[in-house]
């Protein structure tokens, strides 16, 4: 499945971002007051910082990831880094797992549930920049053709529909035709909107039986399968061609339990237990990214920092609420979605010339390449983030919540 997690033009995606690509305050402020039924307002942080520090980082490995340094820079200590970094596919795995857990923070413990203004919330957080960057990609094909003559698949008006509708991820040869490679993973997320979160506030709500046994079973059985499509996806034909799916439903569930545990468990574990949780989290997550041993180990690894770092119990909650990693994780949606245009713009600008006109890819075209994609990526990010996605998506709010 390994493959599976790439650009369909560098090797697919895997990020959502998903609502995990978003932050709990920006929810709740959206949204109003949390009404909260079972705990004290002071057991329920409004914000979450180290699961938006979270966030960051996992936008930040789908960048490199993507960069495919180890082809640019082919030396030993480069191709042993970049394993660092090479775990995008359980990077899009947390975004699932944060959204869940997200909506169900938000959510999930509301006496009652406006679906309307859910439904409009939904939509005005994630079509607007998905349909922006596509129609970006869109253009700059136009002008390939219009300019050299270079027809392009993406210029296709039934791949266009099927990404202007957000199918493309609902079967993995549709996520292939993702004119924006990592929408695919918010085709899911939209899925997951419709679908998977009523199903999931339905069986939770009041009157229906929601426990410690109930909770920790959905956990165990959502994170039990998701391993499983990585590991026997291919053996099992009920699967079929929905395995980039079923990841986000089973990745949604599980962050939807972890956030249901936090109030049928009572409390949060001590600080201590906490600190050692974590310690060994991080040792054995260190184990996989520098051995040979298999990156889906991570997700249950990733679930339990997810779990852990709910409340600001242990030093690993602090690090990943450090000013710089919020910032990123703030901005996460729009760098997901940004990064793979500027790759496009800052190759076709920086690589392309220099391999047309014989010279191949010299070093110095490479570190400019590099330096150049993460420059235009976090300054178009940023601009993206205060003049498009946050304004955008506060009037369309508002308009849809008013009707």
């Amino acid at each position: 499945m390994r493959k599976q997690d790439g650009f369909p033009f560098f090797e697919q995606p895997d990020f959502q971002p998903p609502i995990g690509l978003f932050s709990c305050a920006e929810e709740a402020k959206a949204r109003g007051t949390i009404v909260l039924e079972n705990a004290a307002p002071s057991n329920r942080p409004r914000d979450i910082p180290a699961h938006t520090g979270l966030r960051g980082i996992a936008a930040l490995v789908v960048v490199v990831a993507h960069l495919k340094l180890e082809l640019m820079y082919p030396v030993p200590l480069v191709e042993w880094a970049v394993r660092f970094v090479q775990w995008k596919g359980q990077a899009v795995d947390l975004f699932f797992i944060l959204s869940g857990f997200v909506l169900c923070h938000v959510y999930g413990f509301r006496m009652k549930i406006d679906w309307k203004d859910y439904s409009a919330a939904r939509f005005a957080r994630i079509y607007p920049l998905a349909l922006a960057t596509m129609l970006i990609l869109v253009a700059l094909d136009v002008y390939s053709y219009l300019r050299h003559g270079i027809a392009s698949e993406n210029l296709d008006s039934s791949r266009i529909v099927l990404n202007t509708l957000l199918l493309n991820g609902i079967k993995d040869s549709w996520v292939f035709q993702g004119i924006n490679p990592p929408s695919w993973s918010i085709s899911v997320e939209a899925f997951l909107y419709v679908t998977v979160f009523p199903l999931l506030i339905f069986l939770t709500a009041r009157g229906h039986r929601s426990s410690v046994r109930s909770n920790g079973f959905l956990l165990a059985t959502a994170l039990l399968l998701l391993i499983g499509l990585y590991l026997f996806y291919e053996k099992i034909p009920i699967v079929g061609e929905h395995t980039r799916l079923l990841r986000g439903v089973f990745g949604f569930a599980a962050g939807y339990a972890l956030r249901q545990l936090w109030e049928t468990g009572g409390h949060a574990p001590g600080r201590r237990a906490a600190r050692w949780l974590s310690t060994v989290a991080l040792g054995l997550i260190l184990a996989v990214l520098g051995t040979a041993l298999p990156f889906v180990l991570l997700i249950p690894l990733l679930a339990l920092i997810v779990h852990i770092t709910y409340v600001d119990t242990d030093p690993l909650a602090r690090v990943l609420s450090h000013p710089i990693l919020r910032y990123l994780g703030e901005r996460s949606y729009s760098i997901y979605l940004i990064h793979t245009i500027a790759i496009e713009f800052t190759y076709r600008l920086l690589l392309y010339p220099t391999e047309l006109s014989g010279g191949g890819f010299p070093l110095t075209s490479r570190l400019l390449t590099t330096t150049g994609v993460f420059v235009v990526t976090l300054l178009v990010s940023e601009l993206s983030y205060r003049f498009f996605e946050h304004p955008v998506r506060d009037r369309i709010r508002r308009g849809l919540s008013s009707k």
